[in-house]
């Protein structure tokens, strides 16, 4: 078992950035989702934060606990179109929800990753696409809380120097 230097949970939410960001690994037990990360990206105003701007880490391990109930989802285009139809508007897209095992989605490159709060229990929406079969997919986890660990800052964030509103939305 790897030893972090560091650790954060979700209460700093707001201060963490997943976008672009790679699952490596997840496994899952009765009670607990870990996740194995490529890195994340810690916001200026975090307090572990050891400089002024938003910085990205190493690898790092994503623990959801008290984990009631998650589901991993591949949405499937079920009218595939080219590209000039869909520049002209010929057809629309139609998403069929595929269910798989979680552990499907160890190569899911995070686009999105958004929380709904309740008294007590969250549930935790990480959408993106999943590199294996280059569909979009989603990994919706309903969990008492979670924990991220690193062991090193290593440079400022992608989006650090950006207009504001470029950032992503969850930061």
């Amino acid at each position: 078992m790897t030893c972090y230097r560091f650790s954060t949970t979700d209460q700093y939410f707001e201060d963490l950035d997943f976008h672009d960001c790679s699952l490596v690994s997840i496994q899952e037990s009765s009670n607990e989702i870990i996740i194995e990360l490529d890195f994340f990206n810690l916001s200026e105003k975090h307090p572990l934060n050891p400089g002024v701007n938003a910085v990205s880490t190493d690898s790092c391990l994503l623990t959801f606990q008290d984990v009631s109930s998650a589901s991993a989802e591949l949405y499937i285009d079920v009218n595939p179109q080219s590209i000039a139809d869909y520049l002209e508007g010929e057809k629309e897209s139609k998403l069929e929800t595929k269910f798989v095992h979680i552990p499907y989605l160890n190569k899911m490159e995070i686009a999105s990753f958004k929380v709904e709060r309740s008294e007590h229990e969250s549930i935790f929406n990480l959408q993106g696409l999943d590199w294996k079969s280059s569909e979009l997919c989603g990994l919706i986890v309903q969990a008492k809380s979670f924990t991220l660990e690193w062991n090193e800052f290593l440079e400022d964030a992608w989006y650090v120097g950006f207009e504001e509103s470029t950032k992503p939305n969850n930061m």
